[in-house]
């Protein structure tokens, strides 16, 4: 399964005064099983100028979307993925209703099944047999007509507010290509970080004259990225403008076109690029364990679902081994 860059179909050049406002993040950075995903969304915000600071969306788009789950009514929340995943073990709704919601009502169409998703989104889950099989209808959490009721009131209001998705995307790594990966780069950080890069460059490639605002969600602790940066971009001229415990910021200018990018602790608190990019990367991961789960299950119908993180895919693979022992380990279990 290889990943991919943003295709150049999904992005457009602005005039002045648009602004071109995007958010990175991932999901499945932590599990042994099913792949990493990391989710791109790109805005554009018409009537901004130079100088201004980074526009509240959620504010822009005011009383049709939430921060929170808790409260929202009949708004859309968008926030951080992990609050917007139901367990699941949930009864009165189905473990993906908000996540699904929200990432439907950002895409520029809504997909008929889950494979339309993927190829609409870039996420290449073409490899691996657990990936395959039946494609599975959508929305799978969600009643058809009040999400067609939902997505039309959003795709107003973002029109009123002079707000426009440019890209919504997901790239993906296997359990092979992760091993890959984290064979050449030494570490699971930098293999992330990789992906990251990659949907920067997607950007930048893209809207060379805009002047792209990039905002990544910081992993674990790091401060410092200018040095992974300067690697990642060896042609650009790199400048620091703050590095803190909260947020790291960087200009990276090549061949006169300027980017600046943001490394933000709780990015998708305060940015909802971010948090939409959050949203999409675990709504791609959760349908692709659920074709992992169908696969195996149907060679062992008893054998009990897995999220694929550590202490789980360990019970998983303890269980499983009577499908699981002829099969590469290197393309099913991530190393750790």
């Amino acid at each position: 399964m290889a990943s991919r860059s943003p295709s150049p179909a999904r992005f457009a050049r602005y005039d002045d005064g648009v602004l071109v406002y995007a958010g990175i993040d991932e999901a499945g950075y932590g599990p042994m099983l099913g792949p990493l995903c990391v989710g791109c969304c790109v805005f554009a915000v018409e009537s901004w100028h130079e100088g201004e600071s980074a526009p509240d969306l959620w504010q822009l788009l005011g009383s049709h979307v939430a921060r929170r789950r808790k409260g929202a009514g009949t708004r859309i929340p968008v926030a951080d993925s992990k609050k917007l995943k139901l367990p699941n073990t949930s009864k009165a709704k189905h473990p993906l209703t908000y996540l699904e919601r929200g990432v439907f009502c950002f895409l520029p169409e809504a997909p008929a099944d889950d494979v339309a998703l993927f190829e609409q989104v870039g996420a290449n889950l073409t490899g691996p047999a657990w990936y395959g099989g039946a494609h599975v209808s959508l929305p799978v959490g969600n009643d058809p007509a009040m999400l067609r009721i939902s997505i039309n009131q959003i795709h107003q209001a973002m029109k009123h507010a002079g707000l426009s998705v440019r890209s919504y995307t997901c790239q993906t790594l296997d359990a092979r290509r992760f091993n890959e990966h984290l064979a050449r780069t030494g570490s699971k950080a930098a293999t992330s970080f990789g992906l990251f890069t990659r949907a920067i460059e997607g950007i930048w490639r893209h809207f060379p004259d805009e002047h792209p605002r990039i905002v990544v969600d910081r992993q674990g602790g790091r401060i410092q990225y200018a040095g992974s940066l300067a690697r990642a971009f060896p042609s650009a001229a790199i400048a620091t403008e703050f590095e803190t415990p909260e947020l790291s910021r960087y200009h990276l200018e090549r061949e006169g076109s300027r980017i600046t990018i943001t490394f933000a602790t709780a990015s998708e608190d305060r940015h909802m690029p971010v948090a939409l990019a959050s949203m999409l990367a675990k709504y791609v991961r959760e349908l692709a364990m659920a074709r992992f789960n169908r696969y195996f299950q149907a060679m062992m119908p008893d054998l009990k679902p897995t999220a694929g993180y550590v202490q789980d895919a360990r019970r998983w693979l303890r269980d499983a081994s009577a499908v699981v022992r002829d099969l590469d380990r290197s393309q099913l279990v991530r190393r750790r």
